[in-house]
């Protein structure tokens, strides 16, 4: 295994962010998806808001799901953290045929 793909799915902040350290910490080729709970997590807790964008910044987080947050006011938040949202099955569908391992937190 030389490519980790993260989902980060949980709203609860220990696990969310055990996730996030993993990922930032990792030695191989690593993306990380927000999707669900997590996305109002790091959009309303700072300390997972900082996390995230250490990670956006090293391109590790890109994506995070459209359909949970539309019309919510994470949406605008996770936008201004430059993050890409659209439906995550085919992205996370995608990763996993490119030889990405899943782990979900």
């Amino acid at each position: 295994m030389d490519r980790l793909l993260i989902i980060i799915v949980s709203g609860d902040k220990e696990r969310a962010m055990l996730g996030m350290n993993f990922a930032m910490h990792t030695t191989i080729d690593t993306k990380l998806v927000l999707f669900g709970p997590s996305e109002n997590l790091v959009t309303e807790d700072d300390d997972a808001r900082n996390m995230a964008s250490k990670l956006i910044e090293n391109g590790i987080i890109t994506t995070a799901c459209i359909n949970y947050v539309k019309d919510k006011p994470a949406e605008s938040k996770l936008r201004e953290m430059r993050i890409v949202l659209e439906p995550v099955g085919k992205i996370i569908s995608d990763y996993i045929k490119d030889g990405y391992v899943p782990v979900t937190f």
